[in-house]
C-alpha cells in the first residue's frame, strides 16, 4: 500500500472509532432544525395580536348588540306609553 506500519495501524484505529461511532443508537428521524429566536419572537407577537383582535372584534360585537338592545327597550317603552 506504500504507507508506513505506524500510518496503517493510524488509520485502522481512526477507522474502529468511526464505526463504533456509527454503530450507537441515534435518534430517528431529521435532526431538528436550529431555532431562530427572531421568528419565534415575530410568532409569538402574531399570536398576541391576533388574540387581541378578536378579543376587540367581540368587544364590537357586544357593544352592537348592547346598544340594539337599549334602541329596542326604548321602543317598547315609547309604545307602552303611546310616546313617539
Amino acid at each position: 500500500m506504500g504507507v508506513s506500519r505506524k500510518t496503517y495501524y493510524e488509520w485502522e484505529e481512526k477507522s474502529l472509532r468511526a464505526m463504533a461511532l456509527a454503530l450507537q443508537n441515534q435518534p430517528t428521524g431529521r435532526p431538528s432544525a436550529p431555532v431562530d429566536e427572531e421568528k419565534e419572537a415575530l410568532r409569538e407577537r402574531v399570536r398576541e395580536l391576533e388574540k387581541k383582535l378578536d378579543q376587540a372584534e367581540k368587544t364590537i360585537k357586544v357593544k352592537e348588540l348592547f346598544t340594539t338592545y337599549q334602541e329596542f327597550r326604548r321602543s317598547k317603552k315609547n309604545r307602552s306609553t303611546g310616546k313617539k
